[in-house]
């Protein structure tokens, strides 16, 4: 967005400002980037520590498209993480583990969501001083990174010889 092409931050914000009324008033069948909008405004506003306008992008990312099947689904994880860092950052770790565990729950739970989610909820056991059960899973999200990532770039042509 324009924020990155240009850095010109306080133009990106206004620009972000402005948009919210216009994708608020399309559907997700007329305009099926309305998902991955919100996420991106959600994203943007929290990197600004715009709590309030981030939390309220990333939930109508996630309502905007209904079916599991849909493929506006993409940024529904991420819109999910994203709230969950939130809350976890508000020290309101109960909601910040509900955000967390949708996405082991959401049909878009590929395995490196499982592994981000996983780590996610230990370091929140971890905030809570529930070590025993937060070092296994920051333990399993950090090796299926690891695993994930050595797949990736075992299969790049690049690295093939």
């Amino acid at each position: 967005m324009y924020e990155y092409r240009f850095n010109n931050y306080p133009k990106a914000m206004e620009y972000y400002h402005r948009m919210i009324p216009l994708v608020a008033i399309v559907t997700p069948d007329n305009f099926p980037h309305k998902t991955m909008i919100y996420y991106q405004l959600g994203e943007s506003y929290f990197r600004y520590h715009d709590y309030h306008r981030a939390k309220f992008c990333l939930l109508e990312s996630i309502s905007c498209a209904e079916d599991p099947g849909d493929p506006r689904h993409s940024a529904h994880n991420s819109s999910r993480n994203t709230l969950g860092l939130y809350y976890q950052l508000i020290n309101q770790l109960d909601s910040a583990l509900y955000w967390f565990r949708s996405i082991l729950e959401s049909p878009e739970c590929v395995p490196i969501w499982e592994a981000i989610a996983k780590a996610n909820i230990g370091k929140a056991y971890h905030l809570q001083n529930k070590d025993d059960e937060a070092i296994p899973l920051l333990e399993f999200g950090r090796k299926k990174v690891i695993e994930i990532e050595n797949v990736r770039l075992h299969n790049c042509p690049w690295t093939n010889s």
